[in-house]
């Protein structure tokens, strides 16, 4: 299938209104908008981070872009002009953002209103309206496939970002065991937050199996059956979608979960692959680790309808490295950028009461980038 062939083969006080207008879209002067530096194309030097300008509510895809730019092979496919020519508009004004970007320059701004225009193609809503990051990551997969198809660009962020889960339903029909196996390729994995304080519960419970009821065997009879998604090809750099909406009854509308989620630096995801689930489940020994080394957060602060996003990126130093140039870490909050530390990520991701800002509810971590440690080192 196509998940085993390609990837394997390429392998703010308070939260009210006025607050999310100042944080979704605040005035800048001409020179801000038009301040970018023009120097010669380069690794991105220490210091040098490039903010990007609010179109009116699109943070959702500047905190993406930030991520994009900062994972190597997208960076290079892009930067070192490898694409073809000629692919549309949306491929050329890829480009041409994240070759500002690459230049540089203390307090660089890119201007992404020509960009904005042609994100207008994607099968979404308004872009200048309220949307997830998520979202537009597969819309944005898709559109490069159809404009670069036929190169070996054509499934980049597939490759850079996809991996592959297999759903397996087990049950006993007259007496013989069943199994039955159905692969499905993921760019993101979604993870549901509610119940789950650690990112490693949540991995736990999405691979735990879940009793069917009532599951119509090919005899036609209707038996117990379970249900396990695990990993089963792992990819290049996993992206995490925390799921923390759910519908509220009460209110008919779509609430958001702000409670605690936490999630560490490394993590290893082989006990949640199927040899790892397997192996447990035989009290055999586990398969070799599979490392993975947190490199980017996409934060989201509001509601269910409404918020703002921005990016913490452990900023690659050395591109042409592969990764081993990992270094600080960076927050891009569209125009804003500024150094942290590692400490802070918990105070601005993990969630939780304590960590509330005023009346308003706490930031929460949207997505997390975790690089494969032999990736980067490769």
């Amino acid at each position: 299938m196509w998940c085993r062939s390609a990837l394997r083969a390429h392998q703010s006080k308070f939260m009210n209104l006025s607050w999310l207008l100042l944080a979704g879209s605040l005035p800048l002067s001409h020179a801000e908008l038009w301040r970018v530096f023009r120097g010669r194309r380069r690794s991105i030097p220490p210091g040098s981070p490039v903010g990007l300008t609010n179109c009116g509510n699109t943070c959702y895809m500047n905190s993406l872009l930030q991520q994009l730019f900062h994972t190597p092979l997208v960076q290079e496919a892009f930067v070192d002009s490898t694409l073809p020519p000629g692919r549309g508009v949306l491929v050329a004004e890829l480009r041409r953002a994240f070759g500002r970007m690459a230049d540089g320059g203390d307090g660089a701004v890119f201007n992404t209103r020509r960009l904005v225009r042609s994100f207008r193609g994607l099968r979404m809503g308004g872009i200048n309206e309220q949307n997830d990051p998520q979202e537009l990551l597969t819309l944005l997969a898709e559109a490069l496939e159809e404009a670069l198809e036929g190169t070996e660009h054509a499934a980049l962020l597939r490759i850079a970002f996809g991996g592959c889960a297999v759903r397996t339903i087990s049950y006993t029909d007259g007496g013989k065991p069943r199994r039955f196996e159905k692969e499905q390729p993921f760019l993101t994995l979604q993870l549901e937050v509610r119940g789950a304080t650690t990112l490693q519960e949540a991995l736990a419970r999405h691979a735990a199996a879940e009793s069917l009821d009532g599951y119509r065997a090919e005899s036609g009879a209707r038996v117990p059956a379970t249900l396990q998604t695990t990993l089963s090809v792992l990819p290049r750099t996993l992206v995490v979608y925390l799921n923390r909406l759910s519908f509220d009854a009460p209110t008919g509308q779509l609430a958001k979960d702000a409670s605690e989620c936490a999630f560490p630096r490394q993590i290893d995801l082989a006990p949640y692959t199927q040899q790892g689930v397997n192996a447990r489940a035989r009290g055999a020994p586990g398969p070799r680790p599979e490392l993975y080394e947190l490199v980017g957060v996409i934060v989201h602060h509001g509601t269910a309808n409404a918020g703002h996003y921005w990016s913490h990126v452990r900023v690659d130093e050395d591109r042409r490295g592969g990764g081993r140039g990992l270094g600080r870490w960076r927050t891009f909050d569209d125009v804003r950028t500024r150094t942290i530390e590692e400490r802070e990520l918990a105070a601005s991701s993990f969630g939780g009461a304590a960590r509330a800002i005023g009346f308003g509810p706490p930031p929460t971590a949207s997505m997390l980038f975790y690089r494969r440690v032999e990736a980067a080192q490769s």
